[in-house]
C-alpha cells in the first residue's frame, strides 16, 4: 500500500513539473513577443491596446501590468493553480522591464 502511495505521488509530482515547464516556456515566448512589439520606452497607452485585446487573464497595478499565458499547478496543496505569464513594469508611463513571473490569484 505504501509503495502505491509513493509511486502515485512521484508520478503526480513529475506531471506537475512537466506542466510547470510547459507553462513557463509558453510565458517565455509571450515575453519575447512583448519585448519585440513593445521595447523599453514604449508608451503605456500603446501597450494597453494590446493588453485590452488579450484573451487571457490580465490585471493592472500602479506601475505594472500582468499578462497571463496560462496556469500551472500550485507548489502548495492549499492553493488552486497559479497564473504564469509576463509582468510588464512601467516608469513614467513607459515600458521599462518585462519578466516571466507567476502569481497566485486563487490562493489565500
Amino acid at each position: 500500500m505504501a509503495a502505491v502511495v509513493v509511486t502515485g505521488f512521484t508520478v503526480s509530482r513529475r506531471h506537475d513539473e512537466r506542466l510547470r515547464r510547459e507553462g513557463y516556456a509558453k510565458a517565455q515566448k509571450l515575453k519575447e513577443d512583448i519585448d519585440r512589439r513593445f521595447p523599453a520606452g514604449t508608451l503605456r497607452a500603446e501597450f494597453n491596446k494590446f493588453a485590452r485585446g488579450w484573451s487571457g487573464w490580465h490585471a493592472t497595478a500602479d506601475s505594472s501590468d500582468y499578462i497571463s499565458a496560462g496556469q500551472v499547478p500550485s507548489h502548495v496543496w492549499y492553493c488552486r493553480p497559479w497564473e504564469v505569464g509576463v509582468t510588464v513594469s512601467f516608469n513614467e508611463d513607459r515600458v521599462s522591464t518585462t519578466k516571466v513571473d507567476s502569481w497566485g490569484v486563487n490562493c489565500p
